[in-house]
């Protein structure tokens, strides 16, 4: 479930904050203003691979403005997202314990 409020939650970190939790990107592409961040979550077997998560963060002027979530084949993630959970949950703020 929190893979979803880090939708929200990552928007305004810098490409700094953001590899500094998550780690390199596996791949950077630019276009215009912006520059797109692809993270991939591990498989963890036995999953297949579709169950993968692939999120892309597209930055502009040095900050995140949005978070994009989907699957290899390019189609939405269902019930996969607790698989982004993997590359965002090192950025997010840890919940507090009873």
């Amino acid at each position: 479930r929190r893979a979803h409020p880090a939708r929200v939650d990552m928007v305004g970190m810098t490409r700094e904050q953001l590899e500094a939790c998550a780690g390199p990107p596996l791949d950077v592409q630019y276009s215009g203003n912006w520059e797109y961040l692809t993270y991939v979550s591990p498989v963890p077997p036995p999953e297949a691979k579709e169950s993968r998560c692939i999120a892309t963060f597209m930055m502009r002027a040095g900050y995140v403005e949005n978070l994009d979530y989907s699957t290899p084949s390019g189609g939405l993630i269902q019930t996969s997202i607790r698989q982004c959970l993997s590359i965002v949950d090192p950025c997010l703020p840890k919940e507090p314990k009873d």
